[in-house]
């Protein structure tokens, strides 16, 4: 049974509400970052990223690089929609289900910043493309299927089930070729038609033990 909006939450990040849709994010107090989505009313499902979990290798040097350049290619390539919705709608659909990096130069600005916790570059591009190539290296296949994609103001909201063959290593574990699933909810903040920042949460707990088992 999934808790109600605020139930073991000791702070509250987010409370984003559109229409009949919401979503909120906050911390228990074992330091787990929590996501909740569903509608007005009643939260629908609950995704958990405890903090030992989201600890990340080092970023490799590679991208540092990629890094160090993306925010003056952001600075140059034109935006993909003024629309927000439309703006994640095709970075997902470009990015995740068709492993095209071209398109975050277009999709996130040059300052972006994402709170997924990892170390490096304090959250900005360098943690983030190395986080998006460990996924894909892991996952090559992996593809996302999009529960809920709704906005209010500058906050678009995405909840997804991504399924992937585990056939590269990842998280310091071997490649298994088993098939997995896994929960992820994004806040993305955008601006001028730009993403500007993420606050994710993604369900690495559960993914890690369909893994190890």
């Amino acid at each position: 049974m999934t808790p109600s909006w605020s139930d073991g939450l000791v702070a509250v990040d987010l409370d984003v509400v559109a229409g009949s849709r919401r979503c909120v994010t906050g911390q228990r107090a074992d330091g787990a970052r929590v996501a909740r989505v569903g509608s007005a009313s009643n939260p629908e499902i609950e995704v958990v990223d405890s903090e030992f979990e989201r600890r990340a290798p080092r970023v490799a040097p590679l991208s540092r690089v990629a890094g160090a350049v993306a925010p003056a290619l952001c600075s140059w390539a034109p935006t993909l929609s003024h629309d927000p919705v439309e703006v994640v709608r095709t970075y997902i659909e470009d990015f995740k289900n068709r492993q095209k990096f071209s398109v975050l130069f277009r999709a996130f600005h040059a300052g972006f910043q994402h709170g997924f916790g990892y170390p490096g570059d304090g959250g900005g591009w360098a943690s983030w493309v190395a986080t998006g190539r460990g996924f894909l290296s892991g996952f090559p296949d992996v593809q996302v299927e999009v529960h809920d994609l709704f906005t209010h103001g500058p906050y678009v909201v995405e909840s997804n089930t991504a399924t992937g063959t585990h056939q590269g290593w990842f998280r310091g574990l071997a490649p298994t070729g088993r098939v997995v699933q896994w929960r992820e909810v994004h806040v993305y903040e955008v601006e001028r038609g730009k993403i500007v920042r993420n606050h994710p949460v993604v369900e690495l707990e559960g993914l890690v033990r369909q893994l190890q088992a």
